[in-house]
């Protein structure tokens, strides 16, 4: 059995996809690129490819499908017959995953998917419904229309529509893509959050006073219409140009995040943390952002410090010089393993 959507629960504050759904979305990927697909993807036809589908009617509405893989057969899928096409389309997503991702099978049927993304508790219909995230709305795709559009994220959503997901459907997998600083609300009621946005204190709010907190705060606003739903978005960061860094200044990057947390701090053994909290927080983006331009991650990194407990380095010109150089750092695509560049 399988539910056909990730889960609408009101408010929810979603965790990065944990490893173990590395693989479906490696294979969801591999699979867009063999197949040259783009949205809306023939999902029907991929499916009818390596099973025999079958629409019928039950009147069980928390099972969306049965996969039944016996022994000498070819695999049979039963989708639960809905007007709601689109959530279909997700469904017979989620069962091909279970169909390619071969450590899935053999099984009668499967428990019905709760989207918990705790890595205890993760479940195959978890790591299903990333794999059919991947596969109807690919990451190849949704980077595109960043680069397209850029931060016109009433655009963006807009072309969300052509790949013909439910409205959550295609929220979660934007989030896959962008980095901090972008808040969601869909359905009146369901609040998501990038990677590394500040947004915790919105947990115990209703949604009508979360969103007057977010305008009050956000650096811009506005609004889509996705799959017939209207989705508010706020960016919660603001434009910030990078300073261009002293061709006088002989010292390295890491020397200059010392001499700004030195300002600061006495004691060197907290001098070190400091250093480390720094770099690690630079380090995620790196890995999450790399070859974005430098303006957008400098504003992202900005952002990030002003909400973390080491904001107070921002006061200091060698800090934001510093963050600055790792921006054009993120942007080279730059890593620990091109030791031939200064860090």
């Amino acid at each position: 059995m399988a539910t056909a959507d990730w889960p609408s629960t009101g408010i929810r504050l979603d965790l990065p996809i944990p490893a173990p759904a590395t693989a479906a979305r490696r294979t969801a990927s591999l699979v867009v690129s063999r197949l040259d697909l783009e949205p809306p993807v023939n999902i029907e036809e991929l499916l009818r490819a390596r099973a025999e589908v079958h629409r019928v009617d039950w009147p069980h509405k928390t099972v969306d499908a049965i996969l039944l893989k016996l022994s000498g057969h070819s695999p049979s899928v039963y989708l639960r017959a809905t007007d709601n096409l689109f959530r279909e389309r997700f469904t017979m997503a989620h069962e091909l995953g279970h169909l390619m991702l071969p450590w899935h099978l053999p099984r009668a049927n499967c428990a019905i998917g709760t989207g918990n993304l705790d890595l205890e508790k993760y479940s195959v219909e978890d790591e299903a419904d990333i794999f059919a995230s991947c596969l109807l709305i690919p990451d190849a795709w949704l980077l595109d229309l960043l680069r397209v559009h850029g931060d016109d994220m009433s655009e963006i959503l807009r072309e969300l529509n052509s790949a013909e997901v439910t409205t959550i459907a295609g929220l979660r997998a934007l989030r896959r893509v962008l980095i901090s600083g972008w808040i969601f609300v869909a359905y009146n009621k369901e609040i998501i959050a990038t990677p590394g946005t500040s947004a915790h204190e919105l947990r115990n709010m209703s949604v009508r006073k979360a969103r007057r907190r977010l305008e009050s705060q956000c650096y811009a606003s506005g609004e889509a219409i996705v799959n017939d739903f209207t989705v508010r978005w706020y960016q919660m960061f603001s434009p910030a140009e990078p300073p261009e860094r002293d061709p006088a200044d002989g010292r390295t990057l890491h020397q200059q995040l010392v001499d700004a947390i030195s300002m600061v701090e006495s004691d060197e053994h907290e001098r070190t943390h400091l250093a480390n909290v720094c770099n690690g927080k630079v380090g995620g983006l790196l890995r999450e952002a790399s070859g974005r331009p430098a303006t957008e991650t400098f504003s992202i990194l900005k952002y990030r410090f002003e909400s973390s407990h080491v904001a107070f380095l921002l006061e200091q010109p060698d800090f934001i010089s510093w963050l600055a150089e790792k921006a054009r750092t993120i942007e080279a695509g730059d890593t620990k393993a091109k030791k031939g560049r200064r860090k």
